[in-house]
């Protein structure tokens, strides 16, 4: 939820828009505000419509795809090309 947009945004480039609506599917709605809010909306209005078509969806599929996105992620952070707000800043006490 407080990763840098633009990662997010292009991690998002490389995913259909099935696969958008695999990873939003099930989520809280902070999550899919998130997601939805990362993409065009041209495209965001795609995924909506996608998402009634495609309902119901396989849950094997969706943990799938959130899967891949997460470790994109996970290993980009390891990596230090994403900052996630909370976690890269220095705490004082």
């Amino acid at each position: 939820m407080n990763s840098d947009d633009r990662f997010v945004q292009e991690s998002l480039r490389k995913l259909s828009e099935v696969d958008i609506v695999h990873l939003i599917a099930g989520k809280s709605q902070d999550f899919r505000e998130k997601i939805l809010s990362d993409i065009s909306s041209g495209r965001r209005m795609e995924v909506l419509d996608q998402e009634k078509i495609l309902k119901p969806l396989k849950r094997s599929e969706c943990e799938k795809i959130t899967s891949q996105f997460f470790s994109v992620l996970r290993r980009a952070f390891d990596e230090g090309h994403l900052i996630i707000k909370d976690r890269n800043d220095d705490v004082f006490i």
